[in-house]
């Protein structure tokens, strides 16, 4: 019988690669710049809480604005919401109206 071949691996074949190792940190949390061109990193847990508090000097924008205008966005959402929520109210109340029963000694038409 003729021996049967090892499928292809690539180039990659007899390379011995290290075994990798998840790490969190340094990652980036926001830039300083409006392009997205000048990361801001953190090394560590503290540090991006730091960040998150108290935001970063030099940031494009300051943790309070990026606050500030989250709860904008949250505002109109809600808002959204609440319209919503009256609309479906009132096309379950219309159709209880259409489909209650008439009362004793009524007729229709």
């Amino acid at each position: 019988m003729a021996r049967q071949r090892q499928p292809y691996m690539g180039i990659y074949e007899n390379m011995d690669f290290p075994p990798y190792k998840y790490e969190e940190y340094p990652k980036v949390v926001g830039y300083r710049d409006e392009k997205k061109r000048d990361p801001i990193i953190v090394a560590d847990p503290r540090e991006e809480v730091e960040f998150i508090t108290k935001g970063a000097p030099g940031a494009h924008i300051s943790r309070e604005d990026e606050l500030q205008a989250e709860l904008e966005r949250k505002a109109v959402e809600l808002e959204a919401a609440k319209k919503q929520l009256a609309e479906l109210k009132a096309s379950q109340d219309k159709a209880k109206a259409g489909t209650l029963p008439l009362p004793a000694g009524k007729k229709e038409g």
